[in-house]
């Protein structure tokens, strides 16, 4: 799973990440969760040749859940994945996301192995402010996380780092400029 808010750099890392596991013989597929009902990611992923799947109008916490499992179920019969990266909207609540999972249909077949969250330095502090406990739920849920465009930030990367190591000791935090 990878999360964050809009513009955070979410869709360039799973590029990145699809790329990767497709040159280690993966078969990896993204699923995007856009709350609008125009989604751009699943296709500018498409054009670059990877399998996309958009689940749009709606967040998979409430008006999408049961979407989700169906989407997530036809994925795998359909592509046989090694790998699926899901990219839920904004505001999202990831307790909910893991209910899901743990569905008599998926908790079989189905685990999460990472949950990224990518927070974007020059919205950190009014992200706080204007998303808090969406935020704090990411950053608390996430086993890694990256901060990115560091290099423009007026914000240091130890302040940062540090403010996100208040939310979540346990989380690897990628930081660099």
């Amino acid at each position: 799973m990878i999360s964050g808010f809009l513009g955070a750099g979410k869709t360039t890392l799973i590029s990145l990440l699809l790329e990767y596991y497709i040159k280690k013989g993966e078969r990896p597929v993204y699923i995007v969760n856009e709350f609008g009902n125009t989604g751009l990611d699943a296709k500018l992923l498409e054009n670059e040749g990877f399998q996309a799947i958009e689940m749009a109008n709606g967040c998979i916490c409430c008006t999408l859940k049961d979407s989700v499992v169906d989407t997530i179920r036809e994925v795998l019969q359909r592509f046989s994945p090694t790998r699926i990266l899901f990219e839920p909207s904004g505001i999202f609540v990831f307790d909910n996301f893991l209910e899901l999972v743990r569905t008599q249909t998926l908790q079989y077949c189905c685990r999460i192995g990472s949950v990224i969250t990518v927070v974007d330095s020059l919205n950190f502090n009014p992200s706080k402010l204007k998303y808090g406990n969406f935020l704090y739920n990411q950053i608390k849920s996430a086993s890694a996380i990256v901060v990115s465009k560091l290099e423009k930030s007026p914000i240091s990367a130890e302040e940062i780092v540090c403010d996100i190591q208040n939310i979540n000791p346990q989380a690897f935090v990628f930081a660099k400029e």
